[in-house]
């Protein structure tokens, strides 16, 4: 990759993991965020060790990010309209951590609220389910367009206000791409599948456009990347299949790995400086399998995102972040 933009690495270190049980099967394809937001305020935060001790809550499928109350008028569990979540209170003289993208971004909220706290830091979201942070020329007034005009809007006026901003952009990078090689080899959409391949077009080239347009305005922005999900058909287990606790081969939760990992680095060469990419792949795999459940701590709540106790676990990944913005 070109030195311009040329990523630096953040790895969260392995935990490794004792004599599996029997792998995973058959576990229902969950639908990916039919709404504009899975249910959302973060839950307080604390150490990766004070996170473990929490792990055990009274059920694991509900252990998930959750939005401040202010975020969801309605008083419903999900943001009832696209518009900006100030996690914390926006003091405009202060540094701004801004997470941007879809629900894998959305499931970083509680590393990222536990990186932010007691920093003299805001915290602003600007996500939608099933919505990659993109750039679009076109004015339409969807969730999805509307709420990445939103986010590029705040980008672009605290920029141009001198603020310290620090931009994380995240998105299920796989499922885009692969609905992609799916549109691409001439196949309709099913029954489901007709949003996902809607908003897949729209990613080819409205990501691209979406670095290069964080680039050129000189925004520090760094990217969180793949994490493996649990596949629409795995091996029945004993230990539990919702949220699914066994081991899952390596290749089956990370399909087309390399790929998406080129995809998005390539991206990356278009931002400014030394961006990051967040790589919470060690903290989950081995080389060989990656795990659904240690230390009575899920990886997953629904199979496709972090659970929060999780995501609280990973905080370290982020402090340098908040650390570097503050400077």
């Amino acid at each position: 990759m070109s030195s311009r933009g040329t990523p630096r690495r953040v790895w969260v270190s392995p935990v490794r993991c004792g004599p599996g049980a029997l792998l995973g099967a058959c576990l229902a394809a969950v639908a990916l965020v039919t709404v504009l937001l899975p249910t959302t305020a973060v839950g307080s935060a604390g150490t990766a060790a004070s996170s473990i001790v929490a792990a055990r809550v009274a059920d694991p499928t509900q252990d998930r990010p959750t939005l401040p109350a202010r975020c969801r008028p309605d008083s419903e569990q999900h943001i009832s309209k696209p518009a900006p979540c100030y996690v914390t209170r926006f003091v405009r003289t202060r540094p701004t951590v801004m997470l941007w993208g879809d629900s894998h971004a959305y499931h970083h909220i509680p590393a990222v609220r536990a990186a932010v706290r007691g920093q003299n830091v805001n915290l602003v979201l600007f996500i939608a389910g099933a919505c990659p942070p993109m750039v679009r020329i076109a004015k339409q007034q969807d969730t999805c367009s509307v709420i990445n005009r939103q986010a590029l809007e705040f980008v672009t006026r605290l920029h141009k206000n001198g603020r310290p901003l620090t931009v994380l952009l995240g998105a299920y990078w796989h499922w885009y791409l692969s609905t992609l090689e799916k549109i691409d080899a001439g196949e309709e959409p099913g029954a489901d599948e007709a949003y996902i391949f809607e908003q897949s077009r729209e990613f080819r080239p409205g990501v691209p456009r979406m670095f290069r347009t964080l680039g050129r305005m000189g925004v520090n922005a760094d990217v969180l990347g793949p994490v493996p999900t649990v596949p629409d058909e795995v091996f029945p287990c004993l230990q539990g299949e919702i949220p699914y606790a066994c081991p899952i081969p390596r290749g089956q939760a990370l399909p087309d790995e390399s790929t998406t990992r080129e995809y998005v680095e390539t991206q990356m060469e278009a931002l400014a400086g030394r961006p990051r990419l967040i790589n919470l792949k060690p903290r989950i795999c081995d080389s060989a399998f990656c795990y659904g459940l240690r230390d009575d701590v899920y990886t997953w709540y629904d199979g496709i995102h972090l659970s929060a106790t999780f995501s609280r676990s990973t905080t370290s990944a982020f402090r340098g972040i908040v650390r570097d913005l503050k400077r």
